[in-house]
């Protein structure tokens, strides 16, 4: 082969070389780097869709309690209304006493009255000549000791439950008086209990039983106002 053909075969082999690495930077890489561009967008949109699918798992979760909740409400709602509502309390108090075997011969209530907050009991005061701290009693001649008895120990008083959210401006108490007759004292006690787990919340504070079998239930019924609701206590019906 003549130098002339041999620099014809090199030159031939640079240019494909050169439409080679052409080719590539020109056609091959620009793929490749679109490539590695989508497959990084794919893997974003995959990390997206996994957060996604958790937040719905999350939401489906809170849903299946939002029936938990509305029930509790509803629970709150009826044992705490916003209104007196004391024909819906009748009828509950008829309805205990028929379950029950009770006659209910008498209900009355009295205007509502603002819910006054349970007071927290003071400290004692020290006793009276008691010695202030720091100060050194005068020496005495020491007595023979006397057996006197023990002081008794006060109790301990049980820790009130306050809230700051019931106060006595969105609550009111409103006094009722019930009064039921039956022919056994099993069925008043079980109307009673009736009354004091009921869907309305009753506090009893006092009971008297004659010996007829008559009883007589003092105690109190709420009214729960709603925040943006009015202040004014509804007025008691006609006993």
């Amino acid at each position: 082969m003549g130098s002339r053909d041999r620099l014809w075969v090199i030159g031939a082999i640079l240019i494909a070389a050169v439409i080679v690495a052409g080719g590539y930077f020109l056609g091959i890489s620009p793929q490749l780097a679109a490539a590695s561009v989508a497959d990084s967008d794919l893997d974003g949109v995959q990390l997206q869709n996994a957060k996604l699918e958790g937040e719905l798992k999350s939401l489906a979760s809170d849903k299946k309690q939002i029936a938990q909740l509305q029930a509790t409400a509803a629970g709150v709602a009826g044992a705490l209304p916003a209104v007196a509502d004391y024909a819906t309390f009748i009828r509950s108090v008829d309805a205990t006493a028929a379950a029950a075997g009770v006659t209910v011969i008498g209900f009355e209530s009295k205007d509502p009255v603002p819910y006054a907050p349970p007071a927290v009991a003071a400290a004692p005061a020290p006793a009276a000549g008691a010695e202030s701290a720091g100060s050194t009693p005068a020496p005495t001649a020491t007595p023979a000791p006397a057996a006197t008895p023990a002081a008794p120990v006060a109790p301990a008083s049980a820790a009130l439950y306050t809230s700051g959210s019931v106060t006595s401006s969105n609550l009111l108490t409103l006094p009722v008086t019930i009064k039921a007759q039956a022919d056994n004292s099993d069925k008043l006690f079980a109307f009673l209990h009736g009354l004091q787990f009921g869907a309305r919340q009753l506090s009893v504070t006092t009971v008297d039983r004659a010996e007829d079998n008559t009883i007589a239930i003092d105690g109190f019924i709420y009214v729960l106002l709603p925040a943006s609701g009015a202040t004014t206590p509804p007025a008691a019906p006609a006993s």
